[in-house]
């Protein structure tokens, strides 16, 4: 084998091992998507990051203790593209969220929604929610 397509070999290889760790952060399989589950309280964390964005959550359970929930959305760009920007979601406001429950029964959640401290409700789907008349 020479050495150019020993080469092009070893990249391909490396190239298809990080397309496939690209996507793994994705939480579509990690979570359920059939039932939509509600939470509400206090934003305690915000990461406004590449790939996702984070924001963590202390929630009530029915006995009145603390559960930190975690709550995945979009990529920075998505959000903006919807309407959303960093200031949208802030330490200490209290919200209610709507998603995805993870399925091994950790505190984490696919966001699909929230209705925001002021009555805002916003999603990925709803540019409206921040920008005004929806087009």
């Amino acid at each position: 084998m020479n050495i150019n397509r020993l080469r092009a070999v070893f990249l391909f290889a490396v190239l298809f091992l990080n397309s496939s760790q690209a996507h793994a952060y994705h939480s579509n399989a990690m979570c359920d998507m059939d039932p939509v589950t509600t939470i509400q309280g206090p934003v305690t964390k915000l990461e406004w990051t590449n790939p996702p964005t984070y924001f963590d959550l202390d929630v009530k359970d029915d006995k009145g203790m603390i559960e930190k929930w975690t709550v995945e959305s979009a990529c920075p760009a998505a959000l903006t593209r919807s309407g959303w920007n960093r200031t949208a979601i802030k330490e200490g406001d209290m919200i209610a969220v709507s998603g995805h429950r993870s399925k091994d029964g950790r505190k984490f959640m696919l966001f699909e929604k929230a209705m925001l401290h002021d009555g805002r409700e916003v999603s990925l789907n709803e540019v409206s929610s921040f920008s005004g008349d929806r087009k």
